[in-house]
């Protein structure tokens, strides 16, 4: 006796779409345009540094390189979650 789940088990791959925010030019450009905007904005220019934590790095690329044009002596300091070591490569 076949179950309508059968059938999508046996199809999951073909029905399944995957995202991969940290390989697509959007994920840097949404926070350009957003997330750098707000903080600008937030602090009248007056943001000296970021910390951040690193996920697929959009985040503080996009803030970085918005503010940073801005404001030459801007920082931005990344924080690897031991979890999810992406950039020492654990």
């Amino acid at each position: 006796m076949l179950c309508p789940l059968d059938s999508l088990r046996e199809h999951k791959h073909d029905l399944t779409i995957k995202s991969s925010r940290g390989h697509t030019p959007a994920n840097v450009q949404i926070h350009r345009e957003t997330t750098a905007e707000e903080i600008w904005s937030d602090t009248d220019g007056q943001v000296d540094m970021v910390v951040a934590g690193i996920g697929t790095g959009g985040t503080i690329t996009g803030v970085a390189e918005v503010i940073k044009a801005r404001k030459p002596s801007f920082q931005a300091i990344a924080v690897e979650p031991a979890s999810s070591p992406v950039l020492s490569g654990g």
